[in-house]
């Protein structure tokens, strides 16, 4: 929720709800569902690879994104519908004060999805590319979370496209292979 604002710009007593959801506890899985015919093939990729100083590049020419938040190591491509990546998840100091905090999932693996999404445009050079921001999502699992410094590849199929934006299953997978987030029907739209 945040709060309203009046059109002269006074942040006023009422609030809106911005994002719900449903949160479901459940015993902790050792793995997830594969989602049908989704790993990412090299065959797949028509753009070439992005390494890490040109991606470094981009995040300080494009996006104002700082420290932590640059999160991508290497895009290994983008395809009609695909885009894959990686990244090394590292545990860093979120909340100041407090010397390590413990997370129920890792949020940088998110970071990094989103991250990708707006990268996908902006690889296959459509209009309007940087400008996306997350509007919601049908469902979000996990099963654990990632280990500091561990290897992990992103993986996202779009799921359908719009003036308005576009929408994507995906998922991060670890070094053996297994599936450690999924997400489906995360919405991404434009903004100006």
């Amino acid at each position: 929720s945040s709060a309203d604002i009046s059109p002269s710009g006074r942040i006023l007593d009422n609030w809106s709800t911005n994002y719900q959801g449903q949160i479901i506890l459940g015993p902790r899985t050792t793995s997830l569902p594969p989602l049908p015919e989704f790993e990412i093939r090299t065959n797949e990729l028509d753009t070439r690879p992005m390494e890490s100083p040109e991606i470094q590049e981009v995040y300080e020419e494009r996006t104002g994104l700082k420290g932590r938040y640059r999160v991508l190591e290497r895009i290994h491509g983008t395809g009609p519908g695909v885009v894959k990546g990686s990244m090394i998840y590292r545990e860093q100091k979120d909340v100041a004060g407090l010397d390590r905090v413990r997370y129920q999932y890792s949020p940088y693996l998110m970071e990094a999805l989103m991250h990708l999404f707006a990268f996908y445009p902006a690889i296959r050079q459509e209009e309007g590319a940087w400008n996306l921001i997350p509007a919601g999502m049908k469902e979000m699992r996990f099963t654990r979370p990632a280990l500091n410094e561990e290897n992990c590849t992103l993986e996202a199929r779009l799921r359908s496209h719009n003036d308005q934006g576009f929408t994507w299953d995906a998922r991060v997978v670890d070094d053996s292979g297994i599936t450690i987030l999924q997400v489906l029907s995360l919405r991404m739209n434009r903004f100006s």
